[in-house]
């Protein structure tokens, strides 16, 4: 990811630039995952950010391990 002045506390904040092309999504659909409030954000002087931290968080909160047959762990011991 490119080099960006945390503004904020110490923070490290991704462009939606970065965020697409970090989570190989367009910035539409970054869009709506902002107006469904599924994504962590702020608007500063009109350019969209992303706190870097809340999105690891996030991916990692939501990380599901696959299994060897191909499905997804939701949990210990259990495949969907």
């Amino acid at each position: 990811m490119e080099s960006y002045s945390p503004p904020l506390d110490g923070e490290r904040y991704l462009t939606d630039k970065e965020l697409s092309e970090h989570l190989k999504l367009s910035r539409r659909t970054l869009q709506e995952y902002r107006k469904q409030d599924i994504l962590p954000y702020i608007i500063l002087c009109g350019k969209t950010l992303y706190p870097e931290s809340e999105i690891q968080a996030l991916l990692t909160g939501n990380y599901r391990k696959p299994i060897i047959d191909g499905t997804v762990s939701r949990g210990e011991g259990t495949a969907s």
